[in-house]
């Protein structure tokens, strides 16, 4: 079974956690309702990100040890508010248009008190005629 000690523990395993090993690569699943129709157009999107650490000994970084944002930017759709947060949004767009929607998904977590970020972002196209 994989370890599951804190990652700041004092063991020599956590202690051999250097930069170089600890990275968050971040896959998003972004998915919406519908991505054409016409105006109105209703959709709702959702996206869940699939975190992996790579560390020494496969410790297990859960989520008690890393903070996680989630931003969308829905280009020009007037009606969602300028930075929606959260895995699953809502936004009716009212103008017919090529709209480019974009989640990004930033973790921040620490490793023997050194601070690490990891921002990755996906896209999708909404026609709306």
């Amino acid at each position: 079974p994989p370890d599951t000690r804190s990652p700041d523990s004092t063991d020599v395993c956590s202690q051999d956690v250097r930069e170089e090993y600890v990275f968050a690569p971040i896959s998003i699943d972004l998915k919406a309702s519908q991505t054409r129709g016409e105006v109105p157009l209703t959709v709702d999107f959702s996206a869940t990100p699939d975190i992996y650490f790579n560390t020494p000994c496969k410790l297990q970084i859960g989520p008690d040890y890393y903070s996680k944002s989630v931003s969308w930017d829905f280009s020009k759709s007037s009606n969602i508010g300028t930075n929606p947060k959260g895995e699953n949004v809502s936004t009716t767009f009212q103008q017919p248009g090529l709209y480019t929607v974009t989640v990004s998904v930033t973790l921040t977590w620490e490793v023997n008190q050194q601070a690490y970020t990891s921002t990755e972002s996906e896209s999708m196209t909404i026609e709306v005629m």
